[in-house]
């Protein structure tokens, strides 16, 4: 269901579940987009939005791909 909520901003990449250790939801998700001009878009359409009984909050991820070092990712 994320993936189809978020494909309407751009083409989603990848969605990835945040669970925890017991594999329930965190209620949080990573969704990654082919470019990050629909990242931005996603940030405008969806952020302090009520999906369900809960209001959003999106934001961009500025962590390199695959990297957990907490340093902003490097832009063409």
């Amino acid at each position: 269901k994320v993936r189809e909520v978020f494909s309407l901003a751009g083409r989603v990449r990848d969605v990835t579940l945040k669970r925890t250790k017991e594999g329930q939801s965190r209620g949080m998700a990573i969704v990654e987009y082919e470019y990050p001009l629909e990242a931005v878009q996603a940030v405008s359409m969806y952020n302090e939005q009520q999906l369900y009984d809960r209001i959003m909050a999106v934001k961009i991820d500025l962590k390199d791909e695959g990297k957990d070092d907490g340093r902003p990712m490097k832009l063409p």
